[in-house]
């Protein structure tokens, strides 16, 4: 029951982040005019839309992971691919929209947020069964 919630909730979030990546990318296109703050939005969008796939990759392989300890490692990597988006993505929009602030020091732990959530990933990787457990 957890687990199937917990599903959603990710699958629901990468829709959402996907969605949020094409509508940056036409904000930054058709409203911006300063070319480093579209630079921003750009990379940003790049690494939502990038990222909004992994956590639909962790969905869609989840249940061919068996043993307990990699379908936590699957929930571990899920969490730090959001923690990247919202650390990451959410300071470069920000400091497109807002110029660099208190916050802009943040985007370098949503990079390290999305190395370990790849890192993560590929350890849960051994738990494969090639069967839906």
């Amino acid at each position: 029951m957890f687990t199937t919630v917990l599903l959603r909730l990710v699958l629901a979030f990468a829709a959402v982040n996907g969605g949020l990546a094409v509508a940056g990318g036409a904000y930054a296109t058709h409203v911006l005019t300063d070319a480093h703050a579209i630079e921003l939005f750009h990379i940003a969008g790049r690494y939502q839309a990038d990222h909004a796939l992994a956590l639909l990759g962790v969905v869609l392989i989840r249940p061919w992971i068996s043993p307990l300890w990699a379908r936590f490692l699957m929930v571990l990597a899920a969490l730090a691919f959001i923690a990247g988006l919202i650390l990451f993505s959410g300071t470069l929009y920000a400091d497109a929209l807002l110029g660099a602030g208190p916050w802009s020091p943040l985007a370098p732990a949503g990079g390290i947020s999305f190395l370990v959530g790849w890192a993560v990933l590929a350890l849960g990787a051994f738990g494969w069964s090639g069967r839906r457990g």
